[in-house]
C-alpha cells in the first residue's frame, strides 16, 4: 500500500527488475519504505526476491528529489492467490516443497533480525512449471515477496507500529 511496482530493464547487467516507488509520501511511509530496503539488503536467500538498489531519485541537474525506488529482482510466475484460485487446492507434494522453501525465507529474514508481518497468498509468487502431470515439485519453486510490513524483531511488540496503527493485511 505503501508503493507502486513497476517492470524496468537495468542495463548493466542487462535484465529485468522490479522497480518499487515510494507513492505516499509522509515522514511514515519514508521510514517504512527505507526500512523494507535495508531489511532487503540483509537478506539474500533463495525463497526471497533479491535486493538490488535503494535510491533517492535525483532531477535532471542531479539534485535529490522527494520520490524513492528500490529495485529488486522481478519474480515471473503466479501468486499463489491467483493459482488456488484459479486451479483450485495445490497437490500436497507441491504445498509441501514450497512451505519448507518458504520456511527457510522466513528463518533468513529473522536470522538478518526482522520479522515480515505480512505473509499472505498474495505476497507468495510460484515460479516454474504448475503443478499438473507430469511436473514434479522441485522443477518448482517459491519466493516470498513484499517487505514492505517489515519490522525490527527487537522493536516488535504486538503487531502495531510505534504510532499504533495496524501493519499487514487485517486478515
Amino acid at each position: 500500500g505503501q508503493g507502486e511496482v513497476y517492470r524496468g530493464r537495468q542495463l548493466n547487467p542487462a535484465r529485468f527488475v522490479a522497480i518499487k516507488t515510494l507513492i505516499r509520501d509522509t515522514d511514515v511511509s519514508r521510514r517504512r519504505f527505507e526500512q523494507e530496503a535495508r531489511a532487503m539488503m540483509k537478506i539474500q536467500h533463495p525463497a526471497v526476491a533479491r535486493f538490488y538498489l535503494y535510491e533517492r531519485v535525483r532531477n535532471a541537474v542531479g539534485e535529490p528529489t522527494d520520490e524513492y525506488v528500490i529495485a529488486m529482482e522481478l519474480v515471473e510466475g503466479f501468486d499463489l492467490n491467483r493459482l488456488v484460485r484459479r486451479r483450485g487446492p495445490v497437490p500436497w507434494p507441491f504445498a509441501v516443497h514450497w512451505t519448507i522453501e518458504l520456511l527457510g525465507g522466513l528463518s533468513a529474514i529473522h536470522r538478518a533480525g526482522f520479522i515480515h508481518r505480512d505473509v499472505k497468498p498474495e505476497n507468495i509468487m510460484i515460479v516454474g512449471p504448475l503443478p499438473g502431470t507430469g511436473v514434479v515439485p522441485n522443477r518448482t519453486a517459491a519466493k516470498l515477496l513484499d517487505l514492505g510490513a517489515v519490522k525490527s524483531a527487537a522493536g516488535l511488540h504486538d503487531g502495531k507500529s510505534a504510532a499504533g496503527v495496524f501493519v499487514g493485511t487485517r486478515e
